[in-house]
């Protein structure tokens, strides 16, 4: 887990990214449970701290494709 921590930010970003710019609905599902996945555990290893920094200093919810799609309505598409 100490690895994914290091990594957080580019994991997320990137998951994020894929989320959105992606049109396969089975990719899109994946991702969201790897993104669950991940959340979990850095939950389980007592980091929220961590999740915390990174919801307030790096993520950003602006559209990231021509498409017009934004992170917020493909999560909800792929739950």
């Amino acid at each position: 887990m100490s690895t994914i921590i290091y990594f957080l930010p580019t994991l997320l970003n990137e998951l994020f990214r894929l989320l959105v710019m992606t049109s396969n609905e089975d990719v899109a599902l994946n991702t969201v449970r790897v993104l669950i996945h991940i959340v979990h555990g850095v939950h389980e290893a007592g980091k929220n701290d961590i999740l915390h920094s990174y919801v307030q200093f790096v993520f950003k919810t602006q559209e990231l494709t021509v498409k017009k799609r934004v992170v917020h309505e493909e999560l909800v598409k792929s739950l």
